[in-house]
C-alpha cells in the first residue's frame, strides 16, 4: 500500500524528502517491523533502513524523526546505551505490562494455610511424589502474585499445572484457564480436564464491522471476576493482547504464566516470555529434569538436544523419531509417500486426522504451496459426486483439511450442543463438511464448532495438509513430518526446528538433508527481537 501511495505522490510531484513522505516512510518501517515481531528498532538502524527505503539522506529522516518525537507521533526509550524508537502504542503496551507485573511482584501475596500438608495429600492421591523443581513451582505459584513456569517436553509441566490448579481450587479461588489460540485452549482443557478458553473469548470480543475496530468487553472498566489466571503457551502471546488481558484483571488477581521459552515467539510484536525470564524480575521456575516415562522418547531427547545446539539422533523404525534423507523433488515425493501410504500402513494413522506436515517455508518443492497441491491430489482427489469450489487460486473440496489464517470476529458458528456464536481465529483447523457450489459457501467443522464460510471470508481459509511451523504453534498432532530440504537460509534457525519437533505426540519424522538440520541447530540469531520489556520490568515500567 505504501508503494501505491508513494507512486501517486511522485505523479503529483511531491518532494521526495518532503515531511509528509518521510514521516510516512518512517511510520511504515516501524509498523512493518512490528509485523516481524519487533516492538521497536534501534534509532541508528531505523534511520538507515528508512533512508534506504525512501531513497533520501539519513539527515532528512532524522529531522523528521525529531519532529515526530516532539509531537508524540513516535517515542524513544534508552536502554543499554542505545536509543530505541517505538510507535507510541507499542511502548505504552510494554510500559503497562512492566508496571503491572512489577506491582504484582511487590504486592504482598496471601500465604496459604497448610500448604505442605495439602501437597502431601495430592501426592498420596496420585501415588507419586513431586520432584524438587515441581514442588518449588507449586509452592511459588501459591505464595506469589505472579510467576513463570517454563520447561521443555517431558519435564512435567502439565503435572505441575494440575497440582497448582487443585490447590487454588481447594482454597475456593476462582481460576480462569486460557491460551492464545483455540487449539492451544483445547489442548489445555484436555490436559487439565477443566474448562479452558482463548484469551479473546475470556475477554469477550466486541467487534464493530463498520469501523473495523476491535475492543474487549472486559477491560479496566469492566474487570474479570477471577482470583487466578493460568495462561498457557505464553510464548505465543503478543504485547497488545497481554496488555489487554492485564488491564481486565481485578486488583490482586494472581497470574501463572506457563510456556516454553525455546519455542518460536509470538506472531505479533514482542517476545514477552523470553523478556520476562531474561529480566529476572518475576519469580520463575524452569523445569529441566526429564521424567522416566518420557526419557525413552527420542522426540523428547532430540528436542532437548536441539535446544543444547546438538544434532538430533537419527533414530530407527523402533523409535518415535527418525530422519530420512532426500532433497528437492525426491524429498517432496518422500513426504507425500509417508503421509499417504507408509505411515497409515505401518502405524494405523489416519492421513488427514492424525498426520500433519509442518514446513519451514511456503515456497519451493517442499513448501506448503507445492505439498498441499500434491497431498490434496493423493488424499482427497476429485470425484464426480464430490462437490468443490474454486476461489483465489485454491480448490476447496468436500473432505479437505483447512486452516483459518487470520482472526475474523464475525464468522457465524454453531457448537455441537446447539450454542451459536461468532468468530474464528488464526491457526484454527478443520475439515470441509459441505460445499454449496451454487451459493459459493463452505461449511467447516473446527473442533466442536461448525462454521459457515461465504465468498467474503473463504479467502481467509487455506488448504492445510501442510502448514508452516509458525502456524502450528500451540497445536499437537499424533504424527508430524517436517521437510528440511532446500530451506531458505533465513528460515534455518533453531527454535523453528524445535517448535516443529515438539508438535509431535507419537511420531516425528524429519525428511531432508543433514546439512540443513545442522544449520538450523547451530543458528540462534532468529530468536532475537527488538524489545525493551526486560529493561522496563527491572524499572517498574519507568526509566
Amino acid at each position: 500500500k505504501f508503494k501505491q501511495v508513494d507512486t501517486m505522490a511522485a505523479e503529483l510531484q511531491l518532494a521526495q524528502d518532503g515531511s509528509l513522505r518521510v514521516w510516512a516512510g518512517l511510520s511504515y518501517t516501524l509498523r512493518h517491523n512490528s509485523g516481524n515481531g519487533h516492538t521497536c528498532l534501534p534509532k541508528e538502524q531505523l534511520l538507515a533502513t528508512a533512508a534506504r527505503f525512501l531513497g533520501v539522506s539519513e539527515a532528512a529522516v532524522e529531522r523528521e524523526l525529531d519532529t515526530a518525537l516532539a509531537e508524540g507521533e513516535a517515542a524513544v526509550y534508552a536502554c543499554g546505551g542505545r536509543d530505541y524508537v517505538y510507535l507510541p502504542d507499542l511502548l505504552q503496551a510494554e510500559r503497562d505490562i512492566a508496571a503491572r507485573l512489577w506491582d504484582l511482584t511487590r504486592y504482598p501475596a496471601p500465604q496459604p494455610k497448610g500448604l505442605e500438608r495439602n501437597i502431601q495429600v495430592l501426592e498420596q492421591a496420585q501415588g507419586f511424589a513431586y520432584a524438587p523443581e515441581q514442588r518449588k513451582a507449586i509452592e511459588m505459584a501459591l505464595c506469589s502474585n505472579v510467576m513463570v513456569l517454563t520447561g521443555g517436553p517431558g519435564t512435567g509441566k502439565t503435572t505441575t499445572v494440575n497440582a497448582i490448579l487443585s490447590l487454588f481450587q481447594h482454597q475456593a479461588d476462582r481460576v480462569a484457564l486460557c491460551a492464545p489460540t483455540g487449539r492451544a485452549a483445547k489442548r489445555l482443557a484436555e490436559l487439565t480436564g477443566q474448562k479452558a478458553q482463548t484469551i479473546h473469548r475470556l475477554l469477550e470480543v466486541d467487534y464493530d464491522p463498520q469501523s473495523r475496530l476491535l475492543r474487549f468487553i472486559h477491560n479496566e472498566k469492566n474487570l474479570l471476576k477471577y482470583d487466578v489466571v493460568v495462561l498457557d503457551e505464553m510464548s505465543m502471546v503478543d504485547v497488545k493482547l497481554f496488555q489487554s488481558l492485564l488491564a481486565a484483571l481485578k486488583h490482586g488477581c494472581r497470574i501463572v504464566m506457563v510456556g516454553d521459552a525455546d519455542q518460536l515467539p509470538s506472531v505479533g510484536p514482542g517476545n514477552i516470555l523470553g523478556e520476562v525470564v531474561r529480566s529476572g524480575a518475576v519469580p520463575t521456575v524452569c523445569l529441566t529434569r526429564i521424567f522416566r516415562q518420557s526419557a525413552s522418547s527420542l522426540i523428547v531427547e532430540n528436542a532437548h538436544r536441539i535446544v543444547q545446539g546438538l544434532m538430533p539422533q537419527r533414530g530407527d523404525k523402533n523409535s518415535d523419531f527418525f530422519f530420512l534423507q532426500a532433497a528437492g523433488l525426491a524429498c517432496q515425493q518422500l513426504v507425500c509417500d509417508l503421509v499417504s501410504a507408509r505411515l497409515p500402513k505401518s502405524y494405523g494413522l489416519d492421513p488427514v486426522r492424525d498426520i500433519q506436515v509442518l514446513c519451514p517455508t511456503k515456497l519451493g518443492p517442499v513448501g506448503t504451496a507445492a505439498l498441499n497441491q500434491r497431498l490434496q491430489e493423493l488424499l482427497n482427489p476429485p470425484l464426480p459426486d464430490k462437490p468443490e469450489l474454486q476461489m483465489n487460486g485454491q480448490t476447496f473440496r468436500l473432505g479437505d483439511k483447512v486452516m483459518q489464517v487470520r482472526n475474523d470476529y464475525l464468522i457465524p458458528y454453531e457448537r455441537d450442543g446447539g450454542e451459536a456464536g461468532v468468530g474464528a481465529f488464526n491457526g484454527d483447523m478443520g475439515v470441509i463438511l459441505k460445499v454449496d457450489a451454487a451459493e459459493r459457501t463452505l461449511l467447516v467443522q473446527m473442533d466442536d464448532r461448525k462454521l459457515l464460510y461465504t465468498p467474503e471470508n473463504i479467502p481467509e481459509l487455506e488448504i492445510a495438509y501442510a502448514v508452516t511451523v509458525h502456524k502450528s504453534q500451540g497445536s499437537e498432532f499424533a504424527a508430524v513430518v517436517v521437510p528440511v530440504s532446500d530451506t531458505p537460509p533465513k528460515l534455518c534457525y533453531r527454535n523453528l526446528l524445535y517448535t516443529g519437533v515438539t508438535r509431535a505426540k507419537r511420531l516425528c519424522i524429519l525428511a531432508g538433508q543433514g546439512a540443513t538440520v545442522q544449520r538450523m541447530v547451530e543458528n540462534v540469531r532468529q530468536n532475537l527481537r527488538y524489545s525493551c520489556l526486560a529493561d522496563l520490568l527491572q524499572h517498574g515500567g519507568e526509566q
